[in-house]
């Protein structure tokens, strides 16, 4: 393999990633020129994402995770409440949610890299 030569996953990474900026440049727009157009996309966004979903429980599970979502904006009030409140949910949850969960897959990599080196180790 030429070392100049980027790899397959970078050409797609870099597609993927000027398709995701010249979508988010389209709802930008369409946000400051309509923003009743901009949310009937948001909202089709959302379903087709949910609807995804091969997993039933799942579909569900997400549902009801946007209908909460939806009613704790809808009574933020104004726009900068809105913000601050999306704003805590998600620091909130990355805190309470991804990051332990993230140290434990963490430990639990360290324990079997542990192992490994010990058999590793042992056997030799």
């Amino acid at each position: 393999m030429e070392k100049d030569k980027p790899l397959k996953w970078q050409e797609e990474r870099e597609r993927s990633r000027e398709q995701a900026l010249a979508k988010h440049h389209e709802l930008h727009k369409l946000y400051k020129e309509n923003p009743f157009v901009f949310e009937m996309k948001r909202k089709k966004a959302i379903e087709d994402l949910i609807n995804s979903a091969q997993d039933p429980e799942l579909r569900k599970r997400l549902w009801d995770m946007q209908r909460r979502w939806d009613q704790r904006m809808r009574s933020a009030g104004s726009a900068h409440n809105r913000f601050i409140l999306a704003q805590t949910l998600f620091w909130d949850h990355l805190v309470n949610e991804w990051v332990p969960t993230l140290q434990e897959i963490r430990n639990q990599l360290q324990g079997l890299h542990g192992i490994v080196s010990t058999k590793t180790n042992s056997s030799g």
